[in-house]
Formats: structure tokens, C-alpha cells, sequence
């Protein structure tokens, strides 16, 4: 449980960063729009990339709440790893 907690920790930082960056592309492009081609086009670029950031970070935050709890009350309930633990005696 705790390594699907973590993974879904993960999923959710890389929708974050993944989302970003195509946000920002998104709202570059859309200054471009607005000062090469169309105001109308530009506009509606811009506002579009605002609106994808409030939900991708509403997802990714979902995501990663989701897998750190999940991971927490794994760790709370006992499992703390689903290998078995070797134990290593040191050498002299």
C-alpha cells in the first residue's frame, strides 16, 4: 500500500509539472495570438491556460492527497514495506 501511495504521489507531481509547463506554453501562445493574428484568438488562448492551471492543480492536488494519505495510514497500520527485510551484519 505504501508504494501505491507513493505512486500516486508521484502521478500527481507529474501532472503538476507536466500541466504546467503545457499551461504556460498555452498562455505564451496566446500573447503571440493576441499581438500577431487575433485579439479574439489571444484572448480566448489566455483564458483558456488560466483555467487549465486551476485544474490541473486541483487534480494533481487531489493526486498527491490522495497517495499521501493512503501511504500514511499503510505506515500507521504496521506495513511498512512489502519486501522482506534482510539483515546486513557489517564485516571486520
Amino acid at each position: 500500500m505504501i508504494r501505491f501511495g507513493m505512486f500516486l504521489t508521484f502521478v500527481g507531481m507529474a501532472t503538476m509539472t507536466l500541466g504546467g509547463f503545457f499551461c504556460f506554453a498555452l498562455f505564451i501562445y496566446g500573447i503571440y495570438v493576441l499581438f500577431m493574428k487575433s485579439v479574439v484568438g489571444g484572448l480566448i488562448a489566455i483564458g483558456a491556460s488560466c483555467v487549465l492551471t486551476f485544474v490541473v492543480r486541483f487534480l494533481s492536488g487531489i493526486l498527491m492527497a490522495g497517495g499521501s494519505a493512503l501511504a500514511a495510514r499503510a505506515a500507521e497500520s504496521g506495513v511498512v514495506s512489502e519486501a522482506p527485510r534482510v539483515r546486513i551484519e557489517p564485516r571486520l
